[in-house]
């Protein structure tokens, strides 16, 4: 709720808005909870399922690490070449080799579907933390809709949905005319 509400206001994407204290903030508390994540999946007494379900949320974390590291060389540098030059650089590049190798094993031990949901869903959540905080981006551009889009147009129909008629059925599709012909000649 405090990260919907920070980023409820309407800001504009200014790289001089980035907070660099926020950044090191932000990058080291995320990496310290992937790195925790890495070292309790190799704990022996983790069931192999957790074990990679913990490696990939910590590879996600990671990600999202290396996506505000990303964020920032591109936003925040004076310039393209300076950027390279920037210690997020080689932040950037290390989480993301650390990331990619806690993914893979994680692939490895956990099963698919479950560990990549769970990959993206942390990667995702840690980029968009460390927008709001970093970068003071806006959640939204304008006022909350007063209610969900779904219920609109589930109720934008006056007939109830149990009422309505379902899928006509496919008319049934008529040979050839020549393979009719054929057939007749016989």
């Amino acid at each position: 709720m405090t990260i919907t509400a920070a980023g409820l206001g309407g800001g504009e994407n200014d790289p001089e808005r980035a907070s660099l204290a926020a950044l090191i903030a932000v990058e080291g508390a995320i990496f310290a909870i992937g790195a925790a994540l890495v070292r309790i999946s190799a704990r022996r007494h983790v069931l192999p399922r957790a074990e990679g379900l913990i490696l990939g949320a910590a590879a996600g974390a990671l990600f999202g690490v290396s996506a505000v590291a990303i964020k920032y060389i591109t936003q925040a540098s004076p310039g393209p070449l300076l950027g390279l030059v920037s210690p997020w650089t080689l932040t950037a590049m290390i989480v993301g080799v650390i990331a990619f190798y806690a993914s893979a094993r994680s692939l490895q031990i956990g099963d698919g579907v479950e560990v990549i949901a769970l990959t993206s869903v942390t990667a995702n959540l840690i980029a968009i933390f460390g927008g709001i905080v970093v970068f003071h981006d806006p959640i939204g551009s304008g006022p909350p809709a007063s209610r969900p889009a779904s219920s609109r147009s589930a109720s934008s129909s006056p007939v109830p949905r149990s009422c309505q008629p379902r899928c006509a059925p496919r008319p049934r599709r008529l040979a050839h005319p020549s393979l009719l012909h054929r057939r007749t000649r016989r």
